[in-house]
């Protein structure tokens, strides 16, 4: 985050904060505590192609188990004010970049609610981009052990520090909820074997859903403004912006038997400078579904990746991976889960190491524990 725009940042908390204490100078002050994680391993079967979840981990899991990969572990503590003020925290410890287990910041903000509609956030927010955001670490929230490359993958930033208005409203059986949010953001990540440091000036990211009983749609759009650099020559440097546009959609059915799912989302990029294509741009989706059996959860889903020509893929390509996984509760807040996955060498939203020359398909296993308390 830049200096100028993190000390406002911090700033404008610490204002909330006291006004929010100087109003309920009387109040009862509460806080809760929770937290989720998980406990497992992933190997593939060729060791030419390591397997990751998205771009911001550099080494991925080979032919040996890796357990660093698919370990975390997540704490959340909620600051209640009354009056509607409220502060959350989140850490998480994951694999991050070239480190084997590292801690970071998720989310932090303050929140002003004045009434079960509206929610009014500043500092360090979920980015909104996909149906399972601001449960996309939570494991023991989901059907499967990981998410679907092909959309969670395609946009690794999770947050962004700035600020988010949220609305929901029932009317009748049917829910109708808005969200904007706004701010900056810096990942590091790996693209074509390169790591590389992002610092995104702006974010903007609106979202809106539907529910009604089992039933829950989502659309989304997300802007990143990137300030990029081409090195064009010794003495000569392009400087541009990078518009990266990700827009996504989603629905779900979930009656506490049969559960189906969908994602579809396009990435859009302006030419890289002077060159007359996009670093990067895409289609991608995934369907599943499942069905409960007393403790027993067995899930199917098949995702699509399609890439366009541009700097990372030289050619247009589809990738097609099935995956199955089962889940099994063991206690009512411990998942067991293994999964099988089956896809592309080429496929650069599975492997750190990806090959588009080859046709060969790759196993992926993962196994390992979801728990919440």
């Amino acid at each position: 985050m830049r200096p100028n725009y993190k000390r406002s940042l911090t700033a404008a908390i610490g204002g909330i904060l006291a006004f929010a204490a100087a109003t309920i100078a009387q109040a009862d002050i509460s806080t809760s505590f929770s937290g989720y994680g998980t406990v497992g391993g992933a190997f593939t079967s060729d060791n030419n192609y390591q397997y990751f979840h998205d771009s911001t981990e550099y080494d991925g899991a080979g032919h040996v188990i890796d357990v660093g990969l698919e370990t975390k572990l997540g704490l959340q503590a909620v600051v209640n004010f009354g009056s509607g003020f409220s502060v959350t925290a989140q850490e998480v410890a994951r694999e991050r970049g070239d480190e084997t287990f590292d801690l970071g910041t998720e989310w932090l903000y303050a929140q002003y609610s004045p009434d079960p509609d509206w929610k009014f956030r500043l500092g360090r927010v979920v980015l909104a981009a996909f149906l399972y955001s601001e449960s996309r670490n939570v494991g023991y929230a989901a059907p499967w052990f990981n998410a679907p490359n092909e959309i969670y993958g395609a946009e690794p930033a999770q947050n962004l520090d700035g600020g988010q208005i949220v609305w929901h409203h029932n009317m009748g059986q049917i829910g109708f909820g808005l969200e904007a949010a706004y701010g900056s953001s810096t990942e590091s990540t790996l693209s074509a074997g390169i790591a590389y440091t992002t610092k995104v000036k702006s974010v903007n990211n609106y979202a809106a859903t539907v529910d009604y009983g089992s039933f829950l749609f989502r659309v989304s759009q997300t802007t990143l403004h990137i300030p990029t650099s081409l090195a064009l020559g010794p003495s000569f440097t392009d400087y541009f912006t990078l518009n990266d546009k990700f827009v996504s959609a989603g629905a779900q059915y979930d009656d506490g038997k049969v559960i189906a799912l969908a994602e579809f989302a396009k990435r859009t990029e302006n030419n890289f400078g002077v060159v007359p294509y996009a670093a990067s741009a895409s289609t991608e989706w995934y369907v599943g579904a499942g069905y409960r059996i007393g403790k027993w959860t067995p899930f199917a889903r098949y995702g699509v990746f399609k890439p366009d020509a541009g700097l990372i893929y030289t050619t247009a390509a589809s990738y097609g991976t099935p995956t199955v996984t089962l889940r099994y509760d063991l206690v009512s807040n411990v998942a067991l889960k293994a999964e099988v996955s089956r896809a592309q060498a080429g496929n650069g939203e599975y492997f750190a190491t990806y090959n588009q020359a080859v046709n060969e398909r790759v196993t992926v296993v993962s196994f390992g524990a979801d728990f919440v308390f």
